[in-house]
């Protein structure tokens, strides 16, 4: 079975499907990301990485992944891995650029809306209220909203 090493935590069920192609090893919840230390260390046995956060894969890295195959990042660009190197060495680089498309649409829907109704031309007004429990002779209009 091959390996696949992850350098940061990815939830179960995205990735439960690839459990019976690869034998998966990834940091758990609490740790959230490998360092660049344990990564060296355990890179050589891998025929696969995928990176997460910006893990910078350079050529000291590249040259530990003895076994590699694929290199792939969660994300749109691969800025962070030397692909030119890659290549050379012939290990695939991927990337996931459809990742970020729909909360990137979705933001945009927001900041358009956000502009039709005024809400942009608002925000220091709403920056200064301070949301504290309000007392009855103190509350403004809106209960729960108090000018301090």
């Amino acid at each position: 079975m091959k390996k696949l090493l992850i350098t940061g935590w990815i939830p179960e069920d995205i990735i439960k499907d690839y459990d019976k192609t690869f034998s998966i090893t990834m940091p758990d919840q609490k740790k959230n990301n490998f360092s660049l230390e344990e990564v060296m260390e355990m890179l050589p046995e891998y025929d696969g990485l995928f990176t997460l956060s910006a893990f910078p894969f350079r050529k000291n890295l590249i040259d530990l992944g003895v076994n590699l195959k694929a290199v792939a990042n969660f994300g749109v660009g691969y800025d962070n891995i030397d692909w030119e190197y890659c290549s050379e060495k012939g290990i695939f680089v991927l990337n996931t650029p459809s990742s970020v498309t729909e909360p990137t649409a979705e933001l945009t829907i927001g900041l358009i809306l956000a502009v039709t109704k005024g809400n942009a031309v608002r925000r220091p007004f709403l920056t200064e209220i301070s949301f504290y429990p309000a007392k009855p002779s103190e509350s403004s209009d809106t209960a729960g909203l108090d000018r301090r």
